[in-house]
């Protein structure tokens, strides 16, 4: 699935940064304009998922 979204799928290490929790949170439009179409098409072909809400969400705990 990684090669077919062109990502290298490394996962995380310990050196990536996360991204600043004092920047504010996008709002839904926002953050779906930056999903790439052919990630939000594979997403709704293998999950029927849609977008509902936008949340920051700590790196550590889904590691």
């Amino acid at each position: 699935m990684a090669a077919y979204l062109g990502e290298s799928g490394a996962p995380l290490s310990e050196d990536d940064e996360a991204p600043a929790s004092d920047q504010p949170i996008p709002r839904l439009k926002e953050a779906e304009a930056r999903i790439p179409a052919r990630t939000k098409a594979l997403m709704d072909e293998l999950f029927r998922a849609k977008l509902e809400k936008v949340q920051r969400v700590d790196p550590k705990k889904i590691r």
